[in-house]
């Protein structure tokens, strides 16, 4: 897991460096996803919008299906439904959330850098709930037994989960104006 999250930590900072380093001498302000892929021409040339805009395709569409079935999944089984993608409500249930996030996109009028912001950040809002689910999961006695959280880790935990609603409010209030 160590390695993981360390290796997926070192790509994420090399796309961002080196996008920073080529698109930001040349004064370009990033507003479509032919500009983000600016930074790939050295690398592809003429082809390098259409390789950008096709992993971009392909990002967006598997996390529609994938995350949209989980959802639908989750929320099927949590209403005592079950959750296999056969069942029919759970399908339902699908549907309803690509419908919604549909929806949503449209309120961004063709900006697709402003809507893959906008997602990005939304997924934030679940990192602090998640992290105080996991707090109050951690501190009881019953679950976890003799491994419950210290007032030392706790205190750590705090720290973490008001770091990670601090980034969550910087992140909205910095995307306020897009939509």
């Amino acid at each position: 897991a160590i390695a993981g999250v360390v290796v997926l930590g070192l790509i994420s900072l090399i796309i961002m460096v080196t996008a920073a380093s080529s698109l930001n001498p040349l004064g370009i302000r990033v507003a479509t996803a032919g500009d983000m892929a600016i930074q790939l021409e050295n690398l592809f040339g003429q082809t390098a919008k259409f390789i950008f805009c096709l992993g971009l395709w392909a990002a967006s569409f598997s996390s529609l299906v994938v995350n949209s079935f989980l959802g639908g999944g989750l929320l099927s089984d949590s209403l005592g439904w079950g959750g296999s993608v056969r069942n029919i409500r759970t399908k339902i249930l699908a549907s309803l959330i690509m419908l919604v996030g549909m929806t949503i996109a449209v309120f961004f009028r063709g900006n697709i850098v402003n809507a893959i912001v906008f997602a990005q950040a939304s997924t934030l809002f679940g990192f602090p709930a998640f992290a105080l689910v996991l707090m109050l999961v951690l501190n009881s006695k019953e679950i976890m037994g003799k491994y419950c959280n210290r007032w030392w880790e706790n205190l750590l935990a705090g720290f973490g989960i008001c770091l990670l609603l601090w980034m969550m409010v910087n992140t909205y209030i910095s995307i306020k104006g897009m939509i």
